[in-house]
């Protein structure tokens, strides 16, 4: 055989024999039920938004992912005061302005967040001297499908006051809406 086919006809046998039917080799069919997915595929589902400060500059990242008994919810801020920091989630993913002084709430957060969301604890972001913090857990009693609603979502980041209390936010980051 000239060698000018030589090639070809190598090349054309490894084809062919890529497509056979061997399950357990390379060129192996699937049946239907060998390459069907299970009815109980659990796929993560994830949501992250940017952390911004009363200035719009950044201030970090949080990210929520469904969990089987809740949601995780990761926040790693940057720029903030040290100390820790209460986090809440608001009924309202509106990031745009925060509020003035004269807010009639006197907490200081967002105008259009709207009130927090009852029932939901969520964990104190503790932020180190260099201005960076960051915190990971897992809520109970909420889900994606109740922070991506039609308003979506805000989640704040708090400072705390002398007295304990909560008094301006410092951050937002609006999820979905």
């Amino acid at each position: 055989m000239p060698r000018r086919y030589l090639v070809p006809a190598a090349t054309a046998l490894l084809l062919l024999a890529a497509c056979g039917d061997n399950p357990t080799g390379v060129g192996g069919s699937f049946t239907e039920e060998e390459g069907a997915l299970p009815d109980d595929l659990a796929v993560p589902v994830e949501e992250s938004a940017y952390l911004v400060d009363p200035e719009g500059s950044s201030a970090g990242r949080v990210t929520f992912t469904d969990a089987e008994t809740g949601m995780e919810v990761v926040a790693e801020a940057t720029g903030l005061p040290a100390g820790e920091h209460p986090l809440s989630l608001h009924e309202t993913a509106d990031c745009d302005a925060p509020a003035t002084p004269d807010d009639p709430t006197l907490v200081g957060d967002w105008t259009g967040v709207g009130a927090a969301l009852p029932g939901i604890e969520l964990p104190q972001l503790v932020v180190g001297e260099d201005g960076t913090g960051e915190v990971s857990a897992v809520v109970a009693n909420v889900d994606l499908d109740t922070l991506l609603d039609e308003d979506g979502t805000a989640l704040l980041v708090h400072a705390v006051g002398a007295d304990g209390e909560d008094t301006e936010a410092l951050a937002c980051a609006p999820v979905g809406g």
